[in-house]
């Protein structure tokens, strides 16, 4: 059925979904940027402070109704498995910048077990390690920043 024969209100309903999903996705990717981002940086600040994040398959929550889940026959964990998640990662000194997903229980670094892989297997010989480029350009950058003010002085 096209929308444009849907009636206003259903269509705004749909439409409304659609927008709410998208908003979802975009906060959890900025969310895995901004956990990257901020290891990156007090990583190479030598900031001792941890930084990690949680990536949990459908759970029951208020968000996720497990009722609605069931009719369509898929799974949801239970909240006390994702927390388990995240007592495991304050446990546990060695981790830092990681990306756990959590599913039935099962814990993955996505990272090491998934993208690093992929991405070492893109990458070309002689291509400069990415998080150094940024680095040593913003760095860069604030030194000409510097002396374009202070000539301006």
């Amino acid at each position: 059925m096209a929308a444009a024969s849907l009636s206003p209100a259903l269509r705004l309903g749909c439409t409304a979904s659609v927008v709410s999903t998208i908003l979802a996705a975009v906060a959890k990717h900025g969310t895995i940027g901004l956990m990257r981002s901020m290891h990156s940086a007090l990583t190479r600040q030598d900031i001792p402070v941890r930084i990690n994040a949680i990536a949990p398959s459908w759970t029951a929550t208020g968000m996720v109704m497990e009722q609605v889940f069931k009719k369509f026959g898929v799974y949801t964990q239970s909240s006390d498995v994702v927390a388990r998640a995240a007592a495991m990662l304050m446990a546990d000194e060695s981790r830092s910048g990681h990306l756990i997903h959590v599913d039935r229980g099962v814990y993955k670094e996505v990272d090491e077990a998934y993208l690093l892989p992929a991405f070492d297997s893109l990458m070309h010989k002689d291509t400069a390690n990415e998080d150094d480029t940024f680095w040593r350009v913003a760095e860069a950058y604030a030194e000409a920043s510097k002396q374009n003010a202070q000539a301006a002085a």
